[in-house]
C-alpha cells in the first residue's frame, strides 16, 4: 500500500476546479483517503472505528457521487479532479 501522506482538497467547495461540484461529507472524504493508501474495508473501519458494513455503505455513496463504479476508478478520479493531492 502507498504510505506517503495524501491530502484532501475537501470536495466541499462551491466555485473553482473539477471538483467543486463533487460534494462529499468529511466522513466520505476519511474513506477516500483510505481508499487512496490501498486499504481494505477492514483496514479502513478500523482505523476509523466504523464497522465494516458503513464502509461499504461510505465507498458506494463515493463511487456514486464520483460517477464511477468502482474503488479503484474512485480513486484515480479522486486525482484526476483535484480531490486529493500527492
Amino acid at each position: 500500500p502507498v504510505t506517503h501522506p495524501l491530502k484532501t482538497t475537501g470536495g466541499m467547495s462551491n466555485s473553482g476546479p473539477p471538483h467543486s461540484k463533487i460534494r462529499l461529507t468529511p466522513r466520505e472524504n476519511d474513506v477516500l483517503m483510505c481508499l487512496c493508501r490501498g486499504q481494505s474495508n477492514k483496514d479502513i473501519g478500523r482505523s476509523l472505528e466504523l464497522q465494516d458494513v458503513t464502509i461499504k455503505l461510505h465507498v458506494r455513496s463515493i463511487c456514486r457521487k464520483l460517477e464511477v463504479t468502482s474503488r479503484t476508478q474512485a480513486v484515480l478520479k479522486a486525482f484526476e479532479v483535484g480531490l486529493v493531492k500527492r
